[in-house]
């Protein structure tokens, strides 16, 4: 328990550091439109996509070198990784890492992976996903006013919602030591409770 805290935190330090991302900053009603766009735009690519050569397995994409020798390390059945190494040095030739396909007319990389039992849903039926799943998401903002330091407010807010995801309550004391270090300006408890408990997400 204590090791997966002390790595969690970590790591979220680490993310938090780094800084609010541009979708961080969008504001709620921004971020709104821009889920209906994407769900209307992939569900748009998907019925442009269904039915053409394009609309392959997302298998066809896994074509990392690295994916393909951490699969060969993980895998026990000898069997299965021969006809692996078969199918990648007939279909396959490997340029800078990635394997690119000898020949436009097969599969390629995804024969690969289905030599060894892994397959993936086409594309089409991704976007699809993609589409309702944008549908469906409810945002939420870190940031919810113009007028914060947003990198802060960011770090503060988000900090205090790693506390009380793990713990149930949001730590203020603690979140305002460790705010005050990484941010390297002075957060007393006052100013944690003010942004953890400021508004409803900015419209």
């Amino acid at each position: 328990m204590p090791y997966f805290f002390f790595a969690s935190l970590t790591g979220t330090i680490e993310l938090l550091n780094k800084g609010p991302c541009e979708w961080d900053l969008t504001t709620h009603r921004n971020k709104i439109a821009k889920l209906k766009r994407i769900s209307k735009l992939s569900r748009l690519l998907s019925l442009e996509i269904e039915g053409t050569p394009l609309d392959t397995s997302v298998t066809s994409y896994m074509n990392h070198g690295f994916f393909v020798r951490r699969f060969q390390e993980k895998w026990e059945g000898a069997d299965r990784l021969k006809m692996m190494d078969y199918t990648l040095d007939k279909y396959c030739s490997e340029i800078n890492g990635t394997y690119v396909d000898k020949n436009d007319s097969v599969l390629g990389i995804s024969n690969v992976w289905n030599s060894v039992g892994v397959n993936g849903p086409h594309l089409s039926s991704v976007l699809d996903s993609l589409s309702q799943k944008a549908a469906e998401y409810n945002p939420t903002s870190v940031i919810k006013r113009k007028g914060d330091n947003p990198e802060k407010t960011y770090f503060v807010r988000s900090l205090s919602e790693f506390f009380k995801d793990f713990f149930g309550e949001s730590l203020y004391n603690i979140t305002a030591v460790i705010s005050s270090i990484f941010l390297n300006i002075e957060i007393d408890i006052e100013t944690v409770v003010s942004i953890t408990k400021s508004g409803k997400p900015l419209a």
